[in-house]
């Protein structure tokens, strides 16, 4: 290290305070002073100050000041990185003292798109981590895995510890650890009393004009439909309706002859209330089942727990499969 950047890291170390790396820390992410300011119920001024400060000790200019509120610059953006991290690994090391000291407690962050939430898999683990720690509490956070190309934006930003669902089978990026669970079919299903239920001979040539219910053309059980009628040379139909909402699709095929993809713990769990009927159409590919959690990241103690649930489950669902 050049004399020059020791002095400014040691001057950092002494002068800048948690609080100023608080306030940079909000400013960008509200992307204004005054809602930062509102957030922290600090005077603007203050809030100013703060961040002259920081720019002051460090030598460069970190944030942007623009008709579209208040941006980092490339310096703002990697201290911006760095300082998450510190603040991310405060949040852990107390909730580790926490768990430390009320064995069985904690809270967990977890970041699922609402399909497979509503699958029921989700629950299941939910159970498992009760049933052996009843203290601990679960924030279950809506997050973007649902698409064919996700960025997986909460866990980067640390909002969750770790991310579960459905993934394609590229591997996001070496920034990310990607544990699969186990693999499991997506099958094409219809209410049990509608016209295609009793039909016999069922192919995926005859489903090419069904109406299909399925979800935006990102998404990775849409594009494994499109690629099953395409491997065949059948013409892709376009969906009828075009939903993420595993609600209404339940309620659309209890009451006309449409068809969707869903998963097979899906079916099995959502056919416990709804009349649904699997049709004998084979989509041939898995799509598998995994958690995400960042690679340079130590989990919490207590998400390690619902880790160890989500294997359990896995384990069972594999042995079953």
């Amino acid at each position: 290290m050049s004399k020059d950047l020791e002095t400014i890291s040691r001057r950092a170390i002494a002068r800048l305070k948690f609080r100023d790396m608080q306030v940079f820390l909000l400013v960008v992410r509200f992307g204004s002073m005054a809602k930062a300011a509102q957030f922290l119920s600090l005077t603007q001024s203050a809030i100013s100050q703060s961040i002259a400060e920081i720019e002051h000790v460090l030598g460069y200019r970190l944030l942007e000041r623009g008709p579209k509120g208040v941006t980092p610059t490339i310096y703002g953006s990697k201290l911006l990185e760095r300082v998450s991290e510190i603040f991310d690994s405060l949040d852990s090391g107390v909730r580790d003292l926490d768990f430390l000291s009320r064995p069985g407690t904690g809270l967990v962050r977890i970041g699922a798109d609402m399909s497979f939430i509503a699958s029921g898999l989700l629950s299941e683990i939910i159970n498992d981590v009760e049933n052996k720690f009843p203290q601990i509490r679960l924030d279950i956070i809506e997050t973007t895995t649902k698409t064919a190309k996700p960025d997986y934006k909460e866990l980067r930003d640390r909002s969750v510890d770790l991310i579960i669902g459905r993934i394609s089978n590229e591997t996001p990026d070496n920034e990310l650890n990607v544990e699969t669970l186990f693999e499991e079919s997506m099958f094409v299903i219809t209410g049990k009393n509608s016209s295609w239920a009793k039909s016999r001979g069922i192919t995926l040539h005859s489903l090419k004009d069904a109406k299909w219910i399925l979800a935006s053309i990102d998404n990775m059980a849409r594009s494994l439909v499109q690629n099953a009628f395409e491997s065949q040379k059948i013409p892709f139909p376009e969906p009828q309706i075009t939903t993420y909402s595993m609600q209404l699709r339940m309620q659309l095929l209890q009451e006309r002859d449409y068809v969707t993809v869903m998963s097979e713990t899906g079916f099995q769990y959502s056919r416990k209330n709804w009349a649904l009927h699997k049709l004998p159409v084979d989509l041939k590919k898995k799509l598998p089942v995994a958690v995400l959690t960042l690679r340079q990241r130590s989990l919490p103690m207590a998400a390690e727990t619902f880790m160890r649930s989500a294997r359990d489950i896995a384990k069972r669902k594999r042995s079953q499969s």
